[in-house]
């Protein structure tokens, strides 16, 4: 699926159970300005108070399972970032009074000239979000007329779809999506515009776990990006539920825990 816009908004990404909805992520891109050459991507979690960091691990390969050990203190509201044009990916938040920090210093990873140039598509970041949503802010009614892009990932849409708006991208997925005993885990791929990244490419495990790819592409954009939302077994329920973030560099990954 595609998702095409006239300029850069704002993507929001939403949690429907039932009749109630969730506010999981806001991406935006940095140029305001369609002609600007930054096309940097920012990723901000969403969250009904402010989320407190309890886990940073640097792992140089991924492992199947890992250990979230609470042995964090001081470090609130994450959120990510790739900067197209130095192709560094980092990670700031606040400390406890409310000022930014630079908690994972830049890394880095293919800026834009080399992904033109190719037909590489790098893993930027991925988030797991548990299946307890106590942590996310609850969505009022939506408002009509709704006139902006949206989009359900849904077997049954509560809404028609609306794409190509001068306004901020809406992308609803429906709790059914998400199989019993398993997390949502949404990860982000970045390549050149009109690139193609192929579900094939995934080990046959990965595409199994795949409810649905997107792509949100830009015509006067020289980047696209592709959102990935899958399936997780979850092994283990906290009585506080944990959101993984995951960010990737050449050399280096961070995954950081937090609730």
């Amino acid at each position: 699926m595609i998702v095409k816009s006239r300029k850069y908004p704002p993507l929001m990404i939403v949690l429907r159970n039932k009749e109630v909805c969730y506010r999981l992520l806001v991406i935006e891109k940095g140029a305001g300005n369609i002609s600007a050459v930054d096309e940097s991507l920012y990723i901000h979690i969403w969250k009904k108070k402010p989320l407190k960091v309890t886990t940073k691990i640097p792992l140089t390969k991924i492992p199947n399972q890992i250990e979230l050990k609470n042995d964090l203190s001081g470090v609130y509201d994450p959120y990510i970032s790739y900067h197209s044009e130095s192709g560094l990916v980092h990670l700031n938040a606040k400390d406890k009074d409310g000022h930014k920090i630079q908690f994972i210093k830049d890394s880095r990873t293919d800026n834009k000239v080399r992904l033109i140039s190719s037909s590489n598509a790098i893993p930027f970041c991925s988030l797991l979000f548990p299946s307890d949503y106590r942590n996310l802010e609850m969505l009022p009614p939506r408002p009509e007329p709704f006139n902006y892009n949206y989009y359900e990932i849904s077997k049954h849409p509560q809404y028609p779809n609306v794409n190509g708006l001068k306004k901020e991208n809406f992308v609803i997925i429906d709790n059914n999506m998400i199989k019993k005993g398993h997390a949502l885990s949404i990860e982000f791929f970045i390549h050149k515009s009109g690139g193609y990244l192929p579900k094939e490419e995934f080990r046959k495990d990965y595409q199994h776990s795949i409810i649905e790819m997107m792509r949100i592409d830009n015509n006067l954009a020289k980047l696209s990006y592709v959102v990935v939302f899958r399936n997780i077994i979850e092994k283990k329920k906290s009585s506080d539920p944990i959101i993984v973030c995951s960010i990737f560099s050449q050399n280096l990954a961070w995954v950081v825990g937090m609730k």
